[in-house]
């Protein structure tokens, strides 16, 4: 489901796609609606947060119609990755979750406990080859409690959510109309 933004930067992360997004080099939604097992953990915003969200989302459905919306229900910024979705592992994930998932939810309730509350701020919206994200300022808490989470959890796989604090807003089901609009 997408790739790991490494960069920091929402203009990094911009610069990264735009010329791919303009020529239409946009990876379809192949898993979009589909059955898939993932373990990982997310922080949702608030109901205010996710109508405003969901509001830019509609602004851009009428640029773009063909977009394929995450559901105002489904909107989260991920923190860890336990068992990604795009990943599989020598044993089904369902058996290592109940062999290991309880000491990684300790792991993540021990860092969550020693984390004040925060907010973050969504100011851009950038265009990648795989989604249309919300991104978050940076620096950020939640960018800190992933850096300071992940090498606590002694995980099969890839636990990093990259280094750019984003929501997924759309995936895309077909090439895009104009992928210029999106770009700016």
């Amino acid at each position: 489901m997408g790739h790991a933004f490494l960069s920091h930067s929402a203009d990094d992360v911009r610069r990264q796609h735009s010329a791919g997004v303009l020529a239409n080099q946009v990876l379809l939604a192949g898993r979009w609606g589909q059955p898939c097992r993932a373990y990982n953990v997310c922080i949702q915003p608030d109901p205010g947060a996710a109508a405003a969200l969901a509001g830019l989302q509609a602004s851009v459905l009428r640029l773009e119609p063909s977009l394929l919306r995450v559901p105002e229900s489904a909107l989260h910024a991920s923190l860890a990755w336990l068992l990604p979705v795009h990943q599989e592992f020598g044993l089904p994930k369902d058996v290592l979750w109940q062999r290991h998932g309880p000491r990684w939810l300790a792991t993540v309730a021990d860092a969550a406990a020693t984390t004040t509350r925060f907010r973050l701020t969504f100011r851009q919206l950038v265009a990648t080859d795989s989604a249309v994200i919300a991104v978050a300022d940076e620096p950020n808490r939640l960018g800190a409690l992933r850096r300071d989470l992940v090498p606590l959890l002694d995980l099969p796989g890839s636990s990093s959510a990259g280094g750019l604090t984003h929501i997924t807003l759309f995936r895309y089901a077909t090439p895009l109309h104009a992928p210029a609009r999106l770009l700016h």
